[in-house]
């Protein structure tokens, strides 16, 4: 037992998927510590031990022992720049010593590499592509595809289509957030098809009804659920909270998670939203049926 809770967690999907939400929620457990985003190429950041040169930096193409070695790192807490400034661990070395919640969508394309060669209890979240491109277009967030193309080692995985489209780089946000959907989920369910004992969650699923997800989910991962943690939950996701972010924020931890479900279909044109399930639905149909996708 004492293996299954030290194992480390690791969560990862597209950028804007909830990956920050969904850490947040499991590290309400006193058992665990969170990682934050290890393989960042920000400022101040771990930039994975400087060997990532992408965003969306792919593990199998970097030297082997080095990009182990950077790893452990991660793992036991040998880097104070894996934690947030607001965490107390990135200044007190021995409050570190708990199952750790890595937390990293940055990582999506290294999670199998990761996951082959540590022990690690993946997770990957998956979104609506529709909400997806809603988020990077509230946030303003365009992506540079040379950070894909770059990488000869990641670029073999993606159709014929999808690699003529990035060369030629999209300049709208929304065109431009459903390529990254489809290269990034197309390879995470090849992935999670490949390793059964991935756990594949949708964002969806967990907003409509989030404490019993969660509930399960603590569960699942062998994490100890009680009543402070229930209350945290609630608190975090009830019906009393705005489904609207604030105005230049990021990320929203405290929200009506059911009400946020629909506002891609208010807030994208109907042709952003016909382009979108359009390209996306061969991708989407291996997880969301008609009811789900077309909602």
């Amino acid at each position: 037992m004492k293996q299954v809770q030290d194992q480390p967690i690791f969560i990862t999907g597209s950028i804007r998927s909830g990956t920050t939400w969904l850490g947040e929620m499991l590290a309400f457990s006193k058992q665990t510590v969170s990682i934050y985003e290890p393989f960042s190429l920000n400022t101040g950041r771990f930039a994975f031990d400087e060997l990532a040169k992408n965003w969306f930096s792919y593990a199998p193409s970097m030297p082997k022992e080095q990009a182990i070695k950077a790893f452990k790192k991660v793992i036991n807490g040998k880097t104070e720049l894996v934690f947030r400034r607001k965490q107390v661990q990135r200044y007190l070395p021995f409050t570190r010593h708990k199952r750790k919640i890595i937390k990293d969508p940055i990582a999506c394309f290294s999670a199998p590499w990761l996951a082959d060669h540590f022990n690690l209890r993946t997770v990957v979240i998956i979104r609506h592509p529709a909400a997806f491109a809603l988020s990077l277009k509230r946030v303003g967030w365009s992506f540079d595809f040379s950070n894909l193309w770059q990488q000869t080692g990641l670029w073999r995985h993606f159709p014929e289509q999808w690699q003529l489209a990035m060369r030629k780089q999209p300049t709208d946000i929304v065109q431009q957030a459903t390529l990254l959907w489809n290269c990034t989920y197309s390879f995470l369910l090849d992935a999670c098809e490949q390793r059964p004992d991935w756990l594949l969650l949708r964002h969806e699923d967990l907003s409509l009804d989030p404490l019993q997800q969660f509930q399960d989910l603590y569960q699942n991962l062998d994490l100890q659920w009680d009543k402070r943690v229930e209350k945290q939950i609630i608190a975090h996701t009830s019906g009393h909270l705005s489904s609207q972010p604030k105005l230049g924020q990021v990320h929203s931890l405290k929200r009506d998670s059911a009400a946020s479900l629909e506002r891609w279909k208010h807030e994208l044109t109907a042709a952003e939203i016909t382009f979108i399930l359009h390209e996306t639905r061969d991708t989407a149909q291996r997880v969301y049926n008609d009811k789900d996708f077309f909602v």
